[in-house]
């Protein structure tokens, strides 16, 4: 059963960049809970690359993992930016590391809470 929204939160389309099967799969729950749709999983850079290019324009935000099989996601953000589509990177790299890698979205530590998730989308 999903949980309240707040009242100023709209159901959003969601992309989830994640190559770990069990951590995806916790966060499409996560977010599903919280009353939100969930566009795919994209588990390599060539994936969600090609899922932005495929379908930017349905994609109202990304949760996007730093790191993808040891490879910097900074690719991905560079192309959210392009196609100004906002993003929650979630990591569990510091804050400084990621913005040097040109990751500067809104971060959200792993491992998360249900809570932080939330908070993260009402400010994008």
């Amino acid at each position: 059963m999903p949980l309240p929204k707040e009242q100023n939160q709209r159901e959003l389309h969601l992309l989830i960049v994640e190559d770990e099967t069990i951590v995806a799969m916790d966060l499409e729950d996560i977010l599903s809970d919280l009353g939100h749709e969930v566009l795919g999983v994209a588990a390599t850079l060539n994936q969600a690359l090609r899922f932005i290019e495929e379908r930017a324009a349905n994609i109202d935000a990304v949760v996007l993992d730093a790191n993808l099989a040891g490879v910097s996601s900074a690719p991905v953000a560079e192309a959210l930016r392009q196609h100004q589509i906002p993003y929650i990177v979630a990591s569990g790299y510091g804050s400084e590391e990621l913005r040097a890698q040109g990751l500067d979205g809104p971060m959200v530590g792993k491992p998360y809470e249900i809570h932080e998730i939330e908070a993260s989308l009402l400010n994008i």
